[in-house]
């Protein structure tokens, strides 16, 4: 029997949903995007596979890669919210501070969601400039998964930070 598009279209969903699982619960970027992959094979277009895939290959330090799936994301939906952030988060990482701001901005003002919120908060952070008025907004967003990042995530003073053990061997381990 030969499957409806119907039935294609939710093995797709269904493939989403493992990749963006497997990248954001599991922490395994890698086979997110090799997930990401088989998913562009059957739908070149999808918006979800291509930011899942930009988001995995930033974490697996593939940064000037990520930031070109970006950018083709931002031509083809200039609109939508998560590509800018994405970019934001690439510029940040490779401390161009100017890049990052400009693109925090586009997505907040696309769309403000907790991530987009709470990474710009973070950057104000650590840049010395107020960012309490951002913390606010995503503790309205998510009061717990605030009170997370701030535990877990949140960097006060970059020149106090301390990178843990665990950190060091993950990202030593991402290397290979």
């Amino acid at each position: 029997m030969r499957p409806t598009n119907r039935s294609a279209e939710k093995a797709v969903m269904g493939m989403v949903e493992k990749a963006r699982y497997t990248k954001n619960i599991l922490g395994n970027p890698r086979k997110a995007i090799k997930l990401c992959n088989k998913i562009l094979e059957m739908d070149a277009e999808n918006r979800d596979a291509l930011l899942i895939k930009a988001g995995g290959l930033q974490e697996s330090t593939r940064l000037s890669e990520a930031l070109t799936l970006i950018q083709k994301i931002i031509e083809k939906w200039p609109q939508h919210w998560e590509a800018y952030y994405l970019a934001a988060m690439n510029h940040f990482g490779q401390e161009h501070d100017q890049e990052a701001s400009d693109m925090i901005d586009k997505s907040v003002e696309r769309k403000e969601t907790f991530d987009n919120v709470i990474a710009k908060a973070q950057m104000l952070c650590i840049w010395g400039k107020e960012y309490n008025s951002w913390l606010k907004k995503a503790r309205q967003f998510d009061e717990k998964r605030t009170n997370n990042f701030m535990k877990h995530y949140w960097v006060g003073n970059m020149d106090k930070l301390e990178v843990s053990f665990w950190d060091t061997i993950k990202t030593k381990m991402r290397l290979k």
